[in-house]
This record gives structure tokens, sequence and C-alpha cells, in this order.
């Protein structure tokens, strides 16, 4: 479709640890990095994500994973090129919504990247899309709810 916008999402640890481990929704995690390599979808993170992921995978509370199958992880990770250093406006998006929305810096950060970018954040993280607000609740998709 000629003018047509590629979409942007946000995804956060929760939705990327399940590019590496069969968890419930897995396979819309896959899905939303298959459309990445694809080019049908852009995806865009913070730095963060790596070490979010990579905590994520080794101290999986059922799946123990090696130091080899962790580095392969991360490999792969940075291979997709999607994390960024946060940009100062992001930053202080981030702060406040940390402390209007009652969340961490950590969820606040990918919240923050994904309004200010005008993407959507993903996250399977349905404790946290609860606590929000109507207005940071647009912003957010949880991965169950995930369509294309």
């Amino acid at each position: 479709m000629a003018g047509s916008k590629i979409q942007l999402f946000i995804p956060d640890a929760s939705t990327v640890v399940k590019w590496f481990i069969s968890e419930e929704h897995a396979e819309k995690a896959r899905e939303l990095k298959k459309r990445y390599t694809d080019g049908l979808i852009n995806l865009l993170s913070p730095t963060l994500l790596e070490y979010e992921t990579i905590n994520a995978l080794r101290f999986h509370p059922i799946v123990k994973l090696s130091r080899e199958e962790i580095h392969t992880a991360l490999a792969a990770l940075r291979q997709m090129a999607i994390t960024l250093e946060v940009p100062e406006g992001a930053w202080m998006k981030a702060i406040e919504l940390s402390i209007e929305e009652g969340i961490s810096i950590y969820d606040a950060t990918y919240l923050a990247l994904a309004k200010t970018s005008n993407g959507k954040m993903i996250t399977s993280d349905a404790r946290l899309v609860q606590k929000l607000s109507r207005n940071a609740k647009g912003d957010v998709i949880l991965l169950r709810d995930l369509t294309f």
C-alpha cells in the first residue's frame, strides 16, 4: 500500500524472553519477531532490554539454560539491532510516567519510548497493564491480545 507507515512496536523483556523459551503466548512473541525479520514491522527497545532479557533467561524458574545458550540468546538479540540508548526526551517522559503511573523506571522506559516514538509497547505483564491509567493503556498491547 503506497504511503502506508510500517507499525512500530516496543517489546519488553517479558515478550522477548519468549523468543528463546516456550512459555504461554510464545507463538505470538515469535510471530512478532518473524514479522520484524521479514520487514513487515519495526521493533525498537531501550538497551535495558538486553539486561532484563538475559537476566530472565539466567534465572528462569523452569527452564535452566547453559552459559552457552544464554550467550547465544544475547548474540541473537544483539544481531537484531533493535536496541538504542534512550534519548533525553524519552528519559524525561519515563521519569514522569514512573511517578504518575506508580510503575518502575524499567517499565516506564519502554512505555516512554512507545509514547515518544509513536509506537506500541508489547508486554506479557498483565499486572503492569492493569495498574496503568486509561491514557497510558492506549500505548500498550498485551502480548496475548496482539493481532496483525
